[in-house]
């Protein structure tokens, strides 16, 4: 059974920003925060840890649906596929030319 104490989540994060790590007993120390301020502390340790290491961007992904419950595929994982019971609507196939105009290329810069 791991020993529950007390964290400095400031010290952790500071560790993390110089390159550090934190063990195992301290991340698991984490999930016994209950107060809101050293919830709010934890989330602004990890933005700045973010911020750090990933930048200030994010990049967005969509998908555009183009066979609509027609698909062939049957992947366990997508919700057109047989192995859901859902009453989504099937809808006639986009076309090739539909399914580009609605694509864009990433921006070069990121």
């Amino acid at each position: 059974m791991t020993q529950m104490f007390s964290v400095d989540i400031s010290d952790l994060t500071a560790r993390v920003l110089a390159g550090g790590e934190i063990t195992r007993d301290e991340a698991l120390g984490l999930f016994g925060l209950e107060a809101t301020a050293d919830a709010f502390d934890l989330l602004a340790g990890a933005n700045r840890i973010r911020e750090h290491f990933k930048g200030n961007k994010i990049h967005l992904c969509s998908i555009v649906n183009a066979k609509a419950g027609a698909c062939s595929e049957n992947c366990s994982f997508c919700a057109q596929s047989s192995f859901y019971q859902t009453d989504s609507p099937g809808t006639a196939s986009s076309t090739r030319s539909r399914c580009s105009t609605r694509r864009r290329k990433p921006d070069a810069t990121a």
